[in-house]
C-alpha cells in the first residue's frame, strides 16, 4: 500500500507521541483493542476551559497513527466542546485511507470524545 504525503509527514512526526503525567488537569479516554489491531488512547491537559497539551499513544497502522498524530496537534488550543464535535471523515479523505479503514477512525472519534467528556469532572485523571 502507498501513503500519501500528508500520512508519511504525520506518521513520522513523534513530538505527541507518549502520555502526560498524572495530575488534577490530565484526563485520558481510549477505544479499541490490540487484539484488534487498532488501540488509542489520548491524554489531555487542560487549562481555563481549553486543552492545554495533548499526547497519544497508539497502536495502529500508518493512517491511524497519523490520524492520532493530527488529532493531539489539532485539540491542542481548543475547548471539550470543539472535541467533541470533531468529524472523522474530512481527515480521512485528506489521508486518502481506504473505505475498508474508516471504521478505524471512529475507534479515534471515541477516544477523542471520552477523554474530552471527562474534562471538568471529579475523579477524571485516567491513568
Amino acid at each position: 500500500m502507498t501513503y500519501n504525503a500528508l500520512v508519511q509527514t504525520l506518521f513520522a512526526q513523534r513530538e505527541r507521541a507518549g502520555r502526560l503525567a498524572a495530575s488534577a488537569s490530565v484526563v485520558s479516554g481510549e477505544s479499541g483493542a490490540m487484539a484488534q489491531g487498532m488501540h488509542v488512547r489520548f491524554w489531555l491537559e487542560s487549562e481555563e476551559g481549553r486543552i492545554r497539551r495533548a499526547r497519544f499513544e497508539a497502536y495502529a497502522c500508518p493512517h491511524l497513527m497519523a490520524a492520532a498524530a493530527y488529532l493531539a496537534a489539532w485539540a491542542e488550543g481548543r475547548t471539550p466542546e470543539e472535541l467533541l464535535a470533531w468529524e472523522w471523515r474530512p481527515l480521512a479523505d485528506s489521508l486518502q485511507a481506504p473505505i475498508e479503514k474508516w471504521g478505524k477512525f471512529l475507534i479515534l472519534e471515541d477516544a477523542l470524545r471520552e477523554a474530552a467528556r471527562k474534562i471538568g469532572k471529579p475523579g477524571r485523571c485516567g491513568s
